[in-house]
């Protein structure tokens, strides 16, 4: 046990550790700084004086400190966009952030970490570095939150580690993205079947290897198939396998289906609603009686995996047409999680563009820095029919074509000219015109009614946000968007 004197001297020492530190942020519970590191006075250009003391978000308005502290759960090697107050230079950090927690397990603060690289292509050197020294892809497999689609099989059925961190790994923070979110880490290990259903390109796989990752059995095996890719005479062997001569040009030794490879698992059957009819019969066996058989086997075998369903057809209208079962639907759908499309949560492009611009030039080693304001707009405005799949199509483009520094709407000029010629130009169709007129009325009022919260409360934050409504994180969110430095 240390002696009074012990303890003062550790004390003095942690203090020490932490100054010796590079790049480190210390909150308490209310998410005030009492530590603030001498690399983020330098490279902000404020004064250690103004951050101390300040709540954090008044410092660093797109921080997720705060996340942390509602959450507990830590966020590792996330990219952070830091600008100098003065000169307005942006620069991409890498940076990590975790829970203080006392000897009781309770959260009495957070610690933040960053990386001070001299932008992106650092990043990328680091990452393969390590790609070096552990011989696999799988960081980077890791990192594309957004990749929609897996050919590969093996891709598709690797057993690859999951985390309790996969929810917040999710881009967006519109109220919609963040009730899936908490949807997501309420569920996650209950053994329920869920129907993730939204348009075409909103991400629904992602949402499932969220649920997959976060739940218990995320040591196991996740097995992707796709119910329209596959011919119908094909996708009763490819989800049952098969036993040996069990029909002709069957494979001598059999074949182990998707069912009976994802035991302990997962199983996502995306593109439900194609299903053929016959199969749906049979797959509503499978999820009541909890077993199921080979195609020319007599022996059952158990079935004990967790079955996400996507769609991107309405359900309910195909039970009408006598094209889906009614009985299978309500089996598949004791939890339906709808993603909206994007044209929908307007505030979660930007962020869904920066993670796309981080990916970009980690992959193709491209120097990136940002988008200006009259394309982070046109981007707002427009309503993305693809969504969040051709979003990302568009960013990757302009990138490559850009190569380094900010895209303008210059690099977007392929993009302008296909929608035009699709009949919904940006500059000249009426109709988005007047959408867009719309949509900048409404900025404008939101403005002014913050301007107005703020100038009632002498510019108290928290109390601004009581008045409008909103939790002050929305409330930084909304003064970063609009550039409004109040």
């Amino acid at each position: 046990m240390l002696t009074k004197q012990q303890e003062e001297k550790l004390n003095t020492l942690c203090k020490y550790a932490i100054e010796s530190l590079v790049g480190q942020i210390v909150v308490d519970t209310e998410g005030t700084i009492l530590y603030f590191s001498k690399e983020h006075v330098k490279f902000l250009g404020i004064q250690r004086d103004e951050a101390e003391g300040k709540y954090v978000r008044d410092i660093l308005p797109n921080t997720r400190m705060d996340v942390i502290l509602k959450t507990g759960v830590p966020e590792i090697g996330r990219i952070f966009e830091m600008k100098h107050k003065e000169t307005g230079e942006t620069k991409y950090m890498v940076c990590n952030r975790m829970p203080i927690r006392n000897e009781k397990g309770e959260i009495v603060g957070a610690l933040s970490e960053t990386v001070f690289s001299r932008g992106i292509n650092d990043i990328h050197r680091l990452d393969q570095e390590v790609k070096h020294h552990t011989n696999q892809n799988l960081f980077t497999k890791e990192s594309d939150y957004y990749k929609l689609s897996v050919s590969d099989e093996e891709m598709q059925m690797m057993n690859y580690p999951g985390d309790e961190d996969s929810v917040n790994r999710i881009c967006g923070h519109s109220p919609e993205i963040c009730s899936l979110k908490s949807v997501i880490a309420k569920v996650a290990d209950m053994p329920l079947t869920v129907l993730i259903t939204g348009e075409t390109g909103t991400g629904k796989e992602v949402f499932a290897d969220a649920l997959h990752r976060s739940s218990i059995r995320r040591d196991k095996h996740f097995v992707k198939i796709n119910c329209a890719a596959i011919p119908k005479e094909l996708l009763e062997s490819e989800l049952f396998g098969y036993e040996k001569g069990a029909f002709s040009g069957a494979s001598s030794s059999g074949k182990t289906g998707k069912f009976e490879y994802a035991a302990g698992g997962t199983i996502l059957l995306d593109e439900i609603g194609d299903m053929p009819l016959d199969l749906q019969a049979k797959l509503l066996r499978v999820l009541q009686e909890r077993e199921f058989e080979r195609i020319g086997g007599l022996k059952s075998i158990p079935f004990d995996a967790r079955v996400i369903c996507t769609t991107n057809r309405d359900v309910v209208q195909l039970v009408k047409e006598g094209k889906f079962r009614e009985d299978l639907y309500y089996r598949i759908n004791v939890l339906e999680m709808y993603i909206p499309p994007l044209r929908e949560r307007t505030e979660d492009i930007m962020e869904l563009s920066r993670t796309f611009i981080a990916q970009i030039n980690n992959e193709y080693e491209l120097s990136i820095e940002g988008i200006d304001a009259d394309t982070q707009q046109f981007l707002e405005c427009y309503d993305w029919p693809g969504n969040v799949r051709e979003l990302k199509h568009a960013i990757e483009r302009a990138c490559m074509m850009r190569g380094s520094g900010t895209l303008s709407m210059d690099d977007f000029d392929f993009f302008i000219r296909r929608i035009s010629a699709n009949g919904s130009s940006y500059a000249a169709d009426r109709n988005v015109t007047k959408s867009l007129d719309l949509k900048t009325v409404k900025m404008e009022a939101e403005k002014k009614a913050i301007e107005t919260a703020l100038k009632i409360t002498g510019g108290n934050k928290k109390s601004a946000a009581n008045i409008l409504g909103i939790e002050r994180t929305v409330l930084y969110d909304k003064l970063k968007k609009y550039d409004m430095n109040i």
